[in-house]
């Protein structure tokens, strides 16, 4: 059955899923815009066919400038549909976190794992945990295994909770609870899930170069 929005036009059920997620609701109503552009070969082209007009939002409108910062050149082209989708969620979820968060545009985006995680974990032993030992931070960066390209928008994710890298192909991961090793998956379109183990006494503080081998 369809239902009707704020503007008295139908959309579906699914729709009606989408929009009720507010990055979601955002990224779908920016590609409404964005979809008639494709493919969108650099940012050049993007002002181009945007032709000076701001991008539609809810009850109002974006400036291409609100979200240029969030859009490196790294990014083009956007060759159609499904990168659309997969890059413009990026931007509006890392523009979003970057706010609440009130972080420049270079820091890469963290989550916080808390465990236990559905893909494995060992606590640090009770006879040498130490208050230093129970929470913990890795930076990982992630790239495709064969050219060694850096691989932006791959999800990370416990069983539990999910996150996903930045355009830079970075994240921090947060690790609480007094694990010593902890599991998680990494996953890309086109490419291969990765289990990987997060280990506190070699990889705190650190920067972790991870990579994917690409599918097929």
């Amino acid at each position: 059955m369809n239902h009707q929005d704020y503007d008295g036009n139908e959309f579906t059920f699914a729709t009606a899923l989408l929009r009720s997620h507010p990055e979601t609701a955002q990224a779908y109503e920016l590609a409404g815009r964005l979809r008639g552009l494709l493919p969108i070969n650099s940012l050049d082209a993007l002002e181009k066919g945007l032709n000076g007009q701001p991008l539609a939002f809810g009850n109002g409108e974006v400036p291409l400038s609100a979200i240029e910062p969030h859009l490196p050149e790294r990014v083009f082209p956007v060759t159609d549909e499904a990168d659309l989708a997969t890059k413009l969620t990026a931007a509006v979820r890392t523009a979003r976190a970057q706010t609440l968060r009130r972080t420049s545009t270079d820091s890469p985006p963290s989550g916080v794992f808390t465990g236990p995680s559905l893909l494995g974990g060992v606590k640090v032993p009770e006879t040498t945990r130490t208050r230093q030992a129970l929470d913990w931070v890795v930076t990982l960066e992630l790239r495709d295994c064969q050219t060694l390209a850096l691989l932006p928008y791959a999800w990370i994710f416990d069983g539990v909770y999910t996150y996903q890298f930045d355009m830079n192909g970075q994240f921090i991961a947060v690790i609480q609870g007094g694990w010593e090793n902890y599991s998680v998956a990494i996953s890309r379109e086109g490419y291969l899930n990765r289990l990987v183990v997060l280990t506190q006494s070699t990889m705190a503080g650190t920067t972790q170069q991870i990579c994917l081998n690409p599918a097929g």
